[in-house]
């Protein structure tokens, strides 16, 4: 049986640094234990058996002992090495797997602050829409206010010449046996004061027959 396949130590239950008495004694106690007669039937303890004998067999031994220290340190060793390059190995994965979550967690915050800024943006827009929709009905209730005050300023200045030529205008009525031109008219009537306009009013053919006067318009400059 190779002695790479167990720990001689380990074996028998003692630690490097123990005396040959030390090794000894742990022996005859492991031996007696684990003794082929009482486990005639037991392979995994008859195994055991001749492990706890070769150890002892070894160990007590210094040259032997001495030898397999060496091999059991360099054993050791590059067990110990191994596990650190695992380590090391387990380590660098651990670093990479964690970059990756990094790199993963800033493209998703990536998306997701690109997701809000087309959200804000989105949302500027229908506001500046909403707004320019505002504007505009706005402007056309100005447009509409300034058109309907033009219109109603128009309709009272309108009416306010009209009462004023009213107001600066004397209807002259006259038997129609006697005819006046126009330019005798004002003549008449320019003494009273500036005349703007003289309409003499002409007789109709269905007038004449109902009316027995004619008449005109004298329309002032001044009240």
């Amino acid at each position: 049986m190779e002695s790479e396949e167990f720990d001689y130590y380990e074996v028998l239950g003692v630690a490097i640094e123990s005396t040959a008495k030390d090794i000894s004694k742990a022996y005859r106690q492991k031996a007696l234990k684990y003794h082929p007669d009482k486990n005639p039937d037991n392979a995994e303890l008859i195994k055991l058996f001749h492990q706890i004998k070769k150890a002892h067999e070894i160990l007590t031994n210094p040259q032997e002992r001495a030898a397999y220290d060496e091999k059991r340190k360099a054993k050791v060793q590059q067990i110990r090495k191994r596990q650190q390059m695992g380590q090391a190995r387990q380590k660098m994965k651990d670093e990479l797997e964690a970059n990756e979550r990094l790199a993963k967690q800033r493209q998703q915050e990536a998306r997701e602050a690109k997701w809000r800024a087309e959200m804000e943006a989105e949302k500027f827009r229908a506001e500046a829409a909403r707004a320019e929709q505002r504007r505009e009905a706005m402007m056309q209730r100005e447009i509409k206010r300034q058109m309907k005050a033009a219109a109603d300023a128009a309709q009272e200045q309108m009416q306010h010449e009209e009462s004023d030529e009213l107001e600066r205008s004397v209807r002259v009525r006259w038997d129609r046996s006697r005819v006046y031109m126009k330019d005798e008219l004002e003549r008449i009537f320019k003494q009273f004061g500036e005349l703007e306009e003289v309409v003499v009013v002409a007789s109709s053919a269905r007038t004449t027959t109902t009316s027995s006067s004619s008449s005109a318009l004298m329309v002032y400059s001044t009240v």
